[in-house]
């Protein structure tokens, strides 16, 4: 399985690399069911799945507070979560 994703850990001590992306406390995007994933490891429907060949892109927009992703060069949507880089300011 292939997965991609963000990440609020501010170092790389506090990640765990024994989950996927999304499953705890980051977001992620999962090739084989398209399901996007917001800190647990109950996903839901998002985009199609993709696999070996496919382009998969993620962007972080902090000024909107925002996450998506795109394959082979096509947006699909922004999460319906948000991202801040800064906790005091938290809007979401």
């Amino acid at each position: 399985m292939v997965g991609i994703g963000v990440s609020r850990f501010e170092s790389l001590s506090e990640w765990k690399f024994q989950t996927f992306p999304g499953w705890d406390n980051n977001w992620g995007y999962h090739g084989d069911d398209g399901r996007k994933f917001t800190g647990t490891a109950k996903g839901e429907k998002y985009g199609p799945t993709y696999t070996a060949g496919d382009r998969v892109g993620c962007g972080v927009d902090f000024r909107m507070g925002t996450v998506y992703f795109t394959k082979n060069g096509q947006y699909l949507g922004m999460l319906s979560f948000c991202i801040v880089a800064d906790p005091e300011m938290d809007t979401c």
